[in-house]
């Protein structure tokens, strides 16, 4: 840290607006599908990864629901 503080740099303003705005849609979309994870698990928010994860799993449960077993052979 006293490294840092020795040879301070430029902020890089692209960077911190980049975060910023990471930050928005997390908020936006966990306002979104948290109240969803509550009706399951209260207590559970919803970020960035959590809605990732959370829409891997709708769409695996969708193929699934939507799989027609088919025979083989005769």
């Amino acid at each position: 840290m006293q490294h840092a503080v020795a040879n301070p740099t430029v902020i890089d303003v692209k960077l911190v607006d980049a975060q910023q705005t990471r930050r928005i849609l997390d908020r936006l979309v966990g306002y979104k599908v948290s109240p969803l994870l509550w009706t399951k698990s209260p207590g559970i928010s919803a970020g960035r990864v959590q809605t990732v994860a959370l829409r891997l799993i709708v769409e695996r449960e969708a193929e699934i629901r939507a799989f027609e077993p088919k025979s083989i052979g005769p």
